[in-house]
This record gives C-alpha cells, structure tokens and sequence, in this order.
C-alpha cells in the first residue's frame, strides 16, 4: 500500500470520524432541547426547567404576608443569621429547622429581605435543608459554601434571571 493510499484512507476515517461525532452532538443538543421544552403529562412540571405556577406563587406569598418585614419575622420567633450575600440580601430563619427533614412550601425556613427603593422589604424565601430534598416537586440544589441543600423563590421582587434563581441582580450589594 503506497503512502498516498494511507493518507487518504487516514483522511477518509477522519471525515468520517468527525461527520459522526457531528450527528452525535446535535441529537444531543436536540434531545437536551426537547426535554426542556416538554412535560410528560397534564400538570406535570417541564423536564429540567422548574417553575412554580401562578397559584403556588399566590399561596406561598399568603403564606408569607404576616411577615412583611424583618421586626416581624423576628416578632414570630425568626433569627437574624447575620448572613446577607450580595444580589440575594439578609437572612432570617430558625436554624432549628434547617437538618428537621420537613421542608413544607407554606413554611420556607428562611426569609430574605433587601433595600428596595429605600424601604427593606421581604423579597424572597429559601427552603433549606442539611440533606437532599424536594419543594412542590422541584428538588433543592447543594450550596457548597454552606454545606446546605437551598431553593429560593422570589416572590416579593422580580428576578431576571428567573423566580427560582440563587441570585437577583436587583438587589444588588450588602452595606458595609
């Protein structure tokens, strides 16, 4: 077999390689795209991208009315923990119920206040846990820098980057 016959049974294994590889990726892509567009079934939540329904949000929001503001989360027995992160704002929780195991959407552990145009206000809650676990169907993710499994809902400020997101660019950054 000649030099130029490897080379260009080389180069053919290659193309063909790298045309395979090609479909490969866009099945995947599409796949990854379609499962994050569909449900399974009426009522079920989307594969992948988790939301809470416009009756979940009214509910939790009731839920959470008696405690407009930080004296009256803390009226009702909730501890300032001391903690607030920049884009996210001050925490207020009882510490007891972070490892109890129950995570219950009408008694998210903890309560999250910002300066919002001048006025702090309650503008999200988070469910936390010391272990793995699930809020209306949506699973918590890990904080590694708090060794806790969280899920926040901002449900007193609109959050671009969406209602279930870690962080809300409106916030903005803690004082000093």
């Amino acid at each position: 077999m000649s030099a130029a016959s490897i080379r260009r049974d080389r180069r053919s294994i290659i193309l063909t390689a790298s045309i395979v590889a090609a479909i490969a990726g866009a099945a995947a892509y599409s796949t990854v795209a379609v499962a994050h567009d569909s449900s399974s079934a009426e009522g079920d939540r989307p594969t992948g991208v988790y939301q809470l329904s416009d009756a979940e949000i009214a509910a939790i929001q009731a839920t959470v009315e008696p405690f407009a503001s930080s004296d009256d989360a803390v009226a009702a027995g909730r501890v300032d923990l001391d903690l607030c992160f920049d884009m996210m704002g001050d925490h207020f929780a009882d510490p007891a119920t972070f490892g109890d195991g129950v995570l219950d959407a009408a008694n998210p552990e903890a309560l999250v206040y910002a300066d919002v145009d001048g006025t702090q206000q309650l503008v999200a809650v988070e469910w936390v846990s010391t272990q793995p676990g699930e809020v209306l169907g949506i699973p918590l993710h890990l904080n590694h820098d708090l060794d806790v499994w969280v899920l926040h809902a901002w449900i007193g400020l609109d959050n671009a980057a969406g209602m279930l997101a870690d962080h809300n660019a409106a916030v903005g950054t803690c004082a000093a």
